[in-house]
This record gives C-alpha cells, sequence and structure tokens, in this order.
C-alpha cells in the first residue's frame, strides 16, 4: 500500500523525528541522523569484528583477517561524517567598509588587498592599500609577452 506521500510527491519526514525531511536512499533520514546511522552501523561491526577477532584467538583465519581489514577501511571512510556544528558553514560576506566602518551594503568594492571598502574609499590611494600593483602589472605583462627575438642568421631556413 502507497503513503499519503507517494501520490503528493514531498518528501517523507525524517523516521528519527527530528522534523526534517528524510531521503527513501536514506531509510527515510534527513542527512545528519543518516550520518549518525551510519557511525552507529560502523562502530556495530568494528565491535563485533573486534569481539570476533578476541574469540578466534591469536591465529585468525584470512577471511576474518580481511573482514577486519576491510571494516577498519570503513571506520577510516566514515570517519570524516562528523558535522561539526559549532562553527557554520556559511561565510559571511563583510557589509562594512575597512576604513571608516560605514555600511557598503550590496554597493561594496572589494579590493586586491581583500578589504571591502565603500564608494570614497574604494580607490588604493584612499584606503592606503600595501598591495603593490606595479609589480604585479610587470608580472602580469612578462607572463602575457614572451620576448620575441628575431634569429641573427637570415640565411637559416
Amino acid at each position: 500500500m502507497k503513503t499519503n506521500a507517494d501520490f503528493t510527491g514531498e518528501p517523507p519526514l525524517c523516521a528519527a523525528g527530528c522534523g526534517f525531511y528524510g531521503a527513501r536512499e536514506h531509510h527515510d533520514l534527513c542527512s545528519k541522523c543518516y550520518a549518525a546511522f551510519l557511525k552507529d552501523q560502523v562502530a556495530k561491526s568494528a565491535a563485533a569484528a573486534a569481539a570476533a577477532k578476541a574469540a578466534m584467538g591469536r591465529q585468525p583465519s584470512n577471511s576474518a583477517s580481511r573482514v577486519a581489514a576491510s571494516l577498519d577501511d570503513m571506520a577510516a571512510l566514515f570517519s570524516d561524517l562528523t558535522v561539526d556544528t559549532s562553527t557554520p558553514m556559511t561565510s559571511k560576506k563583510k557589509n562594512r567598509c575597512a576604513a571608516c566602518n560605514k555600511r557598503v551594503g550590496l554597493l561594496g568594492f572589494e579590493c586586491r588587498c581583500g578589504n571591502v571598502f565603500c564608494g570614497a574609499h574604494r580607490y588604493p590611494e584612499e584606503h592606503g592599500c600595501d598591495v603593490d600593483f606595479k609589480t604585479a602589472a610587470r608580472r602580469r605583462l612578462s607572463k602575457e609577452n614572451p620576448v620575441c627575438k628575431a634569429d641573427k642568421m637570415d640565411f637559416r631556413i
């Protein structure tokens, strides 16, 4: 029997009950709950492998050692799935002038020094920019325009 969510095309809510929408390919779990689910699965399988290894004694068979190695590889792969909620993932764009601390809104001018400036301080001379534009331009010109020398011997083909 199909559920109401199948007819409306709306994704189901997370099966863990966190309130977010789940994905069918993730057992109806949201991304955060699915990462925790995978982490628990890896921990359980690693514990079972360790228990099996301890039960086998000092001489594990080839298949047990291969399973233990593959579980260690899986644990290494899923170790980076932990989600750190203490630091935000999005980088917030600066919306104040670095020289006068005035709000620039959508019209902020970003300089090569990496700061955002208002209309009055947008020029490098106005905000005391420490970027050396002269050597940067010379490097760019030397890279774009290679040296072209004519051959000194006219009779070469």
